[in-house]
Protein backbone atom coordinates (compact mmCIF):
# COMPACT_ATOMS: atom_id res chain seq x y z
CA UNK A 1 0.00 0.00 0.00
CA UNK A 2 2.73 2.69 0.71
CA UNK A 3 4.73 1.88 -2.74
CA UNK A 4 1.47 1.45 -4.44
CA UNK A 5 0.85 5.38 -2.79
CA UNK A 6 4.73 6.10 -3.98
CA UNK A 7 4.03 5.11 -7.13
CA UNK A 8 1.18 6.97 -7.99
CA UNK A 9 2.84 10.35 -6.61
CA UNK A 10 5.60 9.65 -8.33
CA UNK A 11 3.90 9.68 -11.87
CA UNK A 12 1.24 11.86 -11.40
CA UNK A 13 3.53 14.97 -9.50
CA UNK A 14 5.77 16.37 -12.00
CA UNK A 15 2.01 16.58 -14.79
CA UNK A 16 0.41 18.32 -10.87
CA UNK A 17 3.31 21.25 -10.69
CA UNK A 18 3.52 21.84 -14.49
CA UNK A 19 -0.16 22.31 -13.96
CA UNK A 20 0.29 25.51 -11.50
CA UNK A 21 2.78 26.67 -13.96
CA UNK A 22 6.09 25.30 -12.03
CA UNK A 23 9.00 24.87 -13.92
CA UNK A 24 11.10 21.72 -14.96
CA UNK A 25 13.59 22.97 -11.95
CA UNK A 26 10.68 23.19 -9.84
CA UNK A 27 10.05 18.87 -10.72
CA UNK A 28 13.36 18.15 -9.84
CA UNK A 29 13.62 20.60 -6.72
CA UNK A 30 10.47 19.09 -5.58
CA UNK A 31 11.65 15.25 -5.76
CA UNK A 32 15.31 16.02 -4.99
CA UNK A 33 14.34 18.01 -1.84
CA UNK A 34 11.62 14.93 -0.61
CA UNK A 35 14.67 12.54 -0.58
CA UNK A 36 16.91 15.17 1.15
CA UNK A 37 14.72 14.97 3.87
CA UNK A 38 13.97 11.62 3.75
CA UNK A 39 17.99 10.82 3.86
CA UNK A 40 18.31 13.54 6.93
CA UNK A 41 15.53 11.23 8.29
CA UNK A 42 17.37 8.16 7.78
CA UNK A 43 20.57 9.81 9.57
CA UNK A 44 19.03 10.41 12.95
CA UNK A 45 16.29 7.50 12.79
CA UNK A 46 19.31 4.29 12.01
CA UNK A 47 21.16 6.13 14.70
CA UNK A 48 18.77 7.18 17.62
CA UNK A 49 15.91 4.89 17.26
CA UNK A 50 16.96 1.58 16.77
CA UNK A 51 16.34 0.30 19.97
CA UNK A 52 12.75 0.69 19.28
CA UNK A 53 9.85 -1.59 18.86
CA UNK A 54 10.07 -1.33 15.17
CA UNK A 55 6.09 -1.92 14.56
CA UNK A 56 5.71 0.81 16.46
CA UNK A 57 7.62 3.58 14.56
CA UNK A 58 6.74 1.95 11.02
CA UNK A 59 3.10 2.29 12.90
CA UNK A 60 3.90 6.33 13.46
CA UNK A 61 5.48 7.18 10.07
CA UNK A 62 2.46 5.49 8.18
CA UNK A 63 -0.05 7.69 10.47
CA UNK A 64 1.82 11.12 9.51
CA UNK A 65 2.05 10.13 5.99
CA UNK A 66 -1.37 9.86 6.25
CA UNK A 67 -2.02 13.41 7.38
CA UNK A 68 0.27 15.19 5.43
CA UNK A 69 -1.08 13.05 2.32
CA UNK A 70 -4.70 14.19 2.91
CA UNK A 71 -3.42 17.90 3.70
CA UNK A 72 -1.72 17.79 0.04
CA UNK A 73 -5.50 17.27 -1.04
CA UNK A 74 -6.67 20.09 0.50
CA UNK A 75 -3.56 22.19 -1.25
CA UNK A 76 -4.69 21.38 -4.32
CA UNK A 77 -8.57 22.25 -3.87
CA UNK A 78 -8.30 25.44 -1.35
CA UNK A 79 -8.46 28.71 -2.84
CA UNK A 80 -4.99 30.53 -2.64
CA UNK A 81 -4.25 33.99 -2.57
CA UNK A 82 -2.15 35.19 -5.83
CA UNK A 83 0.03 37.09 -3.53
CA UNK A 84 1.40 33.93 -2.21
CA UNK A 85 5.14 33.62 -2.44
CA UNK A 86 5.15 30.97 -5.14
CA UNK A 87 1.70 30.83 -5.25
CA UNK A 88 0.04 26.62 -4.78
CA UNK A 89 3.00 24.77 -6.18
CA UNK A 90 5.20 25.96 -3.11
CA UNK A 91 2.34 24.45 -0.99
CA UNK A 92 2.48 21.36 -2.87
CA UNK A 93 5.93 20.93 -3.26
CA UNK A 94 6.87 21.59 1.09
CA UNK A 95 4.32 18.79 1.83
CA UNK A 96 5.48 16.55 -0.67
CA UNK A 97 9.34 17.20 0.96
CA UNK A 98 7.68 17.06 4.18
CA UNK A 99 6.43 13.26 3.61
CA UNK A 100 9.79 12.76 3.43
CA UNK A 101 10.32 12.45 6.97
CA UNK A 102 7.96 10.30 8.70
CA UNK A 103 9.09 7.81 5.38
CA UNK A 104 12.06 7.06 6.93
CA UNK A 105 10.31 5.92 10.12
CA UNK A 106 8.54 3.38 7.88
CA UNK A 107 11.08 1.85 5.26
CA UNK A 108 14.30 1.17 6.72
CA UNK A 109 12.19 -0.24 10.15
CA UNK A 110 10.09 -2.31 8.23
CA UNK A 111 13.32 -4.12 6.41
CA UNK A 112 14.98 -4.60 9.31
CA UNK A 113 12.09 -6.24 11.31
CA UNK A 114 11.82 -8.57 8.76
CA UNK A 115 15.77 -9.43 8.04
CA UNK A 116 16.46 -9.94 12.33
CA UNK A 117 17.80 -12.86 12.75
CA UNK A 118 18.11 -14.32 9.41
CA UNK A 119 21.41 -14.67 7.17
CA UNK A 120 22.58 -16.07 3.83
CA UNK A 121 19.51 -17.91 1.83
CA UNK A 122 16.88 -17.55 4.66
CA UNK A 123 17.76 -13.77 4.62
CA UNK A 124 17.67 -13.43 1.02
CA UNK A 125 14.22 -15.38 0.90
CA UNK A 126 13.18 -12.58 3.67
CA UNK A 127 14.89 -9.73 1.50
CA UNK A 128 13.34 -11.22 -1.31
CA UNK A 129 9.31 -11.03 -0.19
CA UNK A 130 9.75 -8.18 1.43
CA UNK A 131 10.82 -6.78 -2.49
CA UNK A 132 8.06 -9.16 -3.88
CA UNK A 133 5.18 -6.96 -2.04
CA UNK A 134 6.44 -3.30 -2.36
CA UNK A 135 7.67 -3.84 -6.04
CA UNK A 136 4.08 -5.30 -6.33
CA UNK A 137 2.49 -2.81 -5.02
CA UNK A 138 4.15 -0.49 -7.68
CA UNK A 139 2.99 -2.51 -10.39
CA UNK A 140 -0.20 -1.07 -11.63
CA UNK A 141 0.29 2.52 -9.61
CA UNK A 142 1.97 4.57 -12.28
CA UNK A 143 -0.83 3.20 -15.42
CA UNK A 144 -3.40 4.43 -12.62
CA UNK A 145 -1.17 7.72 -11.61
CA UNK A 146 -0.88 8.88 -15.46
CA UNK A 147 -4.49 7.96 -16.18
CA UNK A 148 -6.04 9.72 -12.99
CA UNK A 149 -4.00 13.00 -13.25
CA UNK A 150 -5.06 13.32 -17.14
CA UNK A 151 -8.25 13.64 -15.87
CA UNK A 152 -7.63 15.97 -12.78
CA UNK A 153 -4.43 17.26 -10.31
CA UNK A 154 -6.88 16.02 -7.38
CA UNK A 155 -7.72 12.77 -7.98
CA UNK A 156 -4.19 10.66 -7.95
CA UNK A 157 -3.80 12.51 -4.40
CA UNK A 158 -6.61 11.01 -3.49
CA UNK A 159 -5.95 7.67 -4.38
CA UNK A 160 -3.11 7.59 -1.62
CA UNK A 161 -4.92 8.79 1.42
CA UNK A 162 -7.25 5.77 0.69
CA UNK A 163 -4.42 3.44 0.54
CA UNK A 164 -2.36 4.76 3.42
CA UNK A 165 -5.36 4.19 5.78
CA UNK A 166 -5.45 0.73 4.80
CA UNK A 167 -1.83 0.51 4.96
CA UNK A 168 -2.16 1.44 8.93
CA UNK A 169 -4.51 -0.83 9.44
CA UNK A 170 -2.13 -4.05 8.37
CA UNK A 171 0.31 -2.82 9.80
CA UNK A 172 -1.48 -2.27 13.42
CA UNK A 173 -2.79 -5.94 12.46
CA UNK A 174 0.76 -7.57 12.12
CA UNK A 175 1.90 -9.37 14.58
CA UNK A 176 4.88 -7.47 16.58
CA UNK A 177 8.35 -8.73 15.97
CA UNK A 178 9.73 -10.94 18.03
CA UNK A 179 12.83 -10.38 18.69
CA UNK A 180 13.76 -6.76 20.44
CA UNK A 181 16.26 -4.89 17.97
CA UNK A 182 18.55 -4.29 21.45
CA UNK A 183 19.01 -7.86 21.79
CA UNK A 184 18.69 -9.38 17.60
CA UNK A 185 19.03 -12.98 16.91
CA UNK A 186 21.97 -14.03 14.35
CA UNK A 187 22.05 -17.71 13.36
CA UNK A 188 24.56 -19.49 15.79
CA UNK A 189 26.50 -20.40 12.07
CA UNK A 190 27.01 -18.73 9.28
CA UNK A 191 25.19 -20.56 5.52
CA UNK A 192 27.57 -22.80 3.31
CA UNK A 193 27.67 -19.28 0.94
CA UNK A 194 29.21 -16.61 3.12
CA UNK A 195 32.11 -15.05 2.31
CA UNK A 196 33.51 -12.95 4.98
CA UNK A 197 36.31 -12.40 3.09
CA UNK A 198 34.89 -10.91 0.03
CA UNK A 199 32.00 -8.79 2.23
CA UNK A 200 33.94 -5.83 2.47
CA UNK A 201 34.38 -5.66 -1.07
CA UNK A 202 31.04 -6.58 -2.40
CA UNK A 203 29.62 -4.00 0.13
CA UNK A 204 31.64 -0.58 -1.50
CA UNK A 205 31.11 -2.10 -5.10
CA UNK A 206 27.29 -2.83 -4.76
CA UNK A 207 26.93 0.55 -2.96
CA UNK A 208 28.75 2.47 -5.35
CA UNK A 209 26.53 0.33 -7.95
CA UNK A 210 23.42 1.46 -5.78
CA UNK A 211 24.13 4.91 -6.03
CA UNK A 212 24.78 5.44 -9.53
CA UNK A 213 21.58 3.20 -11.03
CA UNK A 214 19.33 5.14 -8.58
CA UNK A 215 20.78 8.38 -9.97
CA UNK A 216 19.55 7.66 -13.43
CA UNK A 217 16.50 6.35 -12.32
CA UNK A 218 15.92 9.38 -10.70
CA UNK A 219 17.06 11.02 -13.63
CA UNK A 220 14.21 9.16 -15.94
CA UNK A 221 11.56 8.96 -13.28
CA UNK A 222 11.32 12.63 -12.81
CA UNK A 223 12.10 14.18 -16.26
CA UNK A 224 10.99 11.47 -19.02
CA UNK A 225 7.08 12.51 -18.59
CA UNK A 226 7.96 16.39 -19.09
CA UNK A 227 9.94 14.92 -22.04
CA UNK A 228 6.76 13.29 -23.38
CA UNK A 229 4.14 16.03 -23.18
CA UNK A 230 6.58 19.14 -23.03
CA UNK A 231 9.52 18.40 -25.76
CA UNK A 232 8.53 15.59 -27.71
CA UNK A 233 4.21 16.04 -27.49
CA UNK A 234 2.94 12.77 -27.36
CA UNK A 235 -0.42 13.18 -27.51
CA UNK A 236 -1.33 11.26 -24.68
CA UNK A 237 1.75 11.64 -22.52
CA UNK A 238 0.28 11.19 -18.87
CA UNK A 239 -0.97 7.50 -19.62
CA UNK A 240 2.10 6.81 -21.51
CA UNK A 241 4.73 8.15 -18.88
CA UNK A 242 2.23 5.95 -16.53
CA UNK A 243 2.62 2.68 -19.10
CA UNK A 244 6.12 3.00 -19.25
CA UNK A 245 7.19 3.43 -15.68
CA UNK A 246 4.46 0.49 -15.29
CA UNK A 247 6.87 -1.32 -17.19
CA UNK A 248 9.64 -0.29 -14.82
CA UNK A 249 7.59 -1.56 -12.05
CA UNK A 250 7.03 -4.84 -14.10
CA UNK A 251 11.09 -5.29 -14.85
CA UNK A 252 12.02 -4.17 -11.75
CA UNK A 253 9.61 -6.81 -9.73
CA UNK A 254 10.33 -9.65 -11.69
CA UNK A 255 14.09 -9.37 -10.69
CA UNK A 256 13.86 -8.67 -6.86
CA UNK A 257 11.48 -11.49 -6.74
CA UNK A 258 14.21 -13.89 -8.55
CA UNK A 259 16.90 -12.31 -6.83
CA UNK A 260 15.07 -13.17 -3.58
CA UNK A 261 14.17 -17.17 -4.30
CA UNK A 262 17.78 -17.90 -6.15
CA UNK A 263 21.08 -17.44 -4.60
CA UNK A 264 23.95 -18.46 -7.25
CA UNK A 265 24.69 -14.75 -7.47
CA UNK A 266 25.87 -14.34 -4.12
CA UNK A 267 29.59 -13.06 -4.02
CA UNK A 268 29.31 -13.10 -7.68
CA UNK A 269 30.81 -9.76 -9.71
CA UNK A 270 29.93 -10.51 -12.88
CA UNK A 271 26.22 -10.20 -12.33
CA UNK A 272 26.49 -6.57 -10.55
CA UNK A 273 27.79 -5.55 -13.78
CA UNK A 274 25.67 -6.66 -16.08
CA UNK A 275 22.82 -5.34 -14.33
CA UNK A 276 24.74 -1.98 -14.31
CA UNK A 277 25.39 -2.58 -17.90
CA UNK A 278 21.59 -2.58 -18.57
CA UNK A 279 21.14 0.91 -16.44
CA UNK A 280 23.45 2.22 -18.95
CA UNK A 281 21.93 1.22 -21.95
CA UNK A 282 18.48 2.36 -20.69
CA UNK A 283 19.24 6.41 -21.21
CA UNK A 284 21.05 5.94 -24.39
CA UNK A 285 18.05 4.51 -26.09
CA UNK A 286 16.44 7.44 -24.63
CA UNK A 287 18.66 9.91 -26.33
CA UNK A 288 18.90 7.79 -29.54
CA UNK A 289 14.98 7.24 -30.22
CA UNK A 290 12.15 8.81 -30.10
CA UNK A 291 9.23 5.78 -30.33
CA UNK A 292 7.28 5.06 -27.38
CA UNK A 293 8.14 1.37 -27.18
CA UNK A 294 12.11 2.13 -27.80
CA UNK A 295 11.10 3.87 -24.49
CA UNK A 296 9.45 0.92 -23.15
CA UNK A 297 12.79 -1.35 -23.80
CA UNK A 298 14.74 1.41 -22.09
CA UNK A 299 12.59 1.60 -18.83
CA UNK A 300 12.27 -2.57 -18.68
CA UNK A 301 16.52 -2.88 -18.64
CA UNK A 302 16.54 0.47 -16.08
CA UNK A 303 13.92 -1.44 -13.95
CA UNK A 304 15.79 -4.78 -14.02
CA UNK A 305 19.20 -3.10 -13.52
CA UNK A 306 18.02 -1.13 -10.78
CA UNK A 307 16.25 -3.74 -9.07
CA UNK A 308 19.84 -6.55 -8.77
CA UNK A 309 21.75 -3.15 -7.85
CA UNK A 310 19.23 -2.98 -5.19
CA UNK A 311 18.78 -6.76 -3.91
CA UNK A 312 22.52 -7.28 -3.90
CA UNK A 313 23.29 -3.84 -1.73
CA UNK A 314 20.86 -4.75 0.66
CA UNK A 315 21.95 -8.33 0.74
CA UNK A 316 25.69 -7.99 1.08
CA UNK A 317 24.65 -4.66 3.29
CA UNK A 318 23.07 -6.05 6.33
CA UNK A 319 24.76 -10.02 5.98
CA UNK A 320 27.05 -10.51 9.12
CA UNK A 321 25.37 -7.97 10.63
CA UNK A 322 22.63 -7.57 14.01
CA UNK A 323 21.71 -4.09 13.99
CA UNK A 324 19.52 -4.62 10.60
CA UNK A 325 17.39 -1.53 11.27
CA UNK A 326 20.70 0.74 11.08
CA UNK A 327 22.32 -1.04 7.67
CA UNK A 328 18.62 -0.55 5.82
CA UNK A 329 18.67 3.16 6.81
CA UNK A 330 22.30 3.23 4.98
CA UNK A 331 21.24 1.41 2.56
CA UNK A 332 18.05 3.37 2.17
CA UNK A 333 20.59 6.89 2.50
CA UNK A 334 22.67 5.21 -0.47
CA UNK A 335 19.45 5.05 -2.79
CA UNK A 336 18.27 7.90 -1.86
CA UNK A 337 20.98 9.91 -2.36
CA UNK A 338 21.38 8.71 -5.81
CA UNK A 339 18.22 9.53 -6.46
CA UNK A 340 18.62 13.34 -5.11
CA UNK A 341 21.15 14.03 -7.87
CA UNK A 342 19.38 12.49 -10.27
CA UNK A 343 16.51 14.74 -9.62
CA UNK A 344 17.75 17.56 -8.82
CA UNK A 345 20.44 17.41 -12.03
CA UNK A 346 17.83 16.16 -14.28
CA UNK A 347 15.64 19.67 -13.70
CA UNK A 348 18.31 21.96 -13.33
CA UNK A 349 19.80 20.86 -16.86
CA UNK A 350 16.54 20.48 -18.70
CA UNK A 351 15.69 23.60 -17.83
CA UNK A 352 18.86 25.72 -18.58
CA UNK A 353 20.76 23.36 -21.23
CA UNK A 354 18.64 20.64 -23.24
CA UNK A 355 15.91 18.16 -22.63
CA UNK A 356 18.06 15.65 -23.44
CA UNK A 357 20.88 16.96 -21.21
CA UNK A 358 19.78 14.73 -18.57
CA UNK A 359 20.21 11.56 -19.94
CA UNK A 360 24.05 12.38 -20.96
CA UNK A 361 24.54 13.48 -17.17
CA UNK A 362 22.77 9.94 -16.40
CA UNK A 363 25.36 8.05 -18.84
CA UNK A 364 28.16 9.83 -17.70
CA UNK A 365 27.51 8.81 -14.01
CA UNK A 366 26.81 5.44 -14.96
CA UNK A 367 30.47 5.04 -16.51
CA UNK A 368 32.28 6.83 -13.45
CA UNK A 369 30.88 4.27 -11.10
CA UNK A 370 31.89 1.48 -13.21
CA UNK A 371 35.57 2.61 -13.34
CA UNK A 372 35.18 3.44 -9.75
CA UNK A 373 33.82 0.06 -8.97
CA UNK A 374 37.06 -1.51 -11.03
CA UNK A 375 39.57 0.62 -8.54
CA UNK A 376 38.07 -0.80 -5.72
CA UNK A 377 38.54 -4.42 -7.28
CA UNK A 378 41.80 -3.37 -8.04
CA UNK A 379 42.73 -1.82 -4.41
CA UNK A 380 41.17 -4.97 -2.89
CA UNK A 381 43.39 -7.49 -5.09
CA UNK A 382 46.74 -5.37 -4.09
CA UNK A 383 46.04 -5.51 -0.38
CA UNK A 384 45.17 -8.98 -0.05
CA UNK A 385 46.98 -10.87 -2.34
CA UNK A 386 44.21 -13.10 -3.84
CA UNK A 387 41.92 -13.41 -6.34
CA UNK A 388 38.50 -12.76 -7.02
CA UNK A 389 36.03 -15.67 -7.04
CA UNK A 390 35.75 -18.05 -9.42
CA UNK A 391 32.18 -17.66 -11.74
CA UNK A 392 30.74 -20.64 -12.47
Amino acid sequence: MMAFSLGIWWVSLPFIIKYFHGSDADVGTCFALHMGVYVCGCLLTGSLLHHWNPKNIVLLGTAIIFLLALTLCFAVTLPISPDLPGGRNWLIIGLFVAIGLPMSFFWPFLMGWLSTGHEGPALSRRLGLHNFSWAGGSLISPLLGGYLVKQSPLLPLLVPVFCLFLCFIFAYSAPSPPHSSTSPARPKSLPADFNIRLLPLFRWTSCVALLCSFLCAGVIRTHMGLLLKFHLHFPNAEFDFGLVVMFFALANFLVLTAAGRRHFWHFRFSFLIVAQILVLASPLLIILFQRLEVFIVALILNGAGMAFSYSSHQYYGVSGSTRRSARMALHEIILSVGLIIGCFMAGLLSEFYSPYSPYFFAVGAMIVGLVIQVLICLIWLIRSGKSLPSER
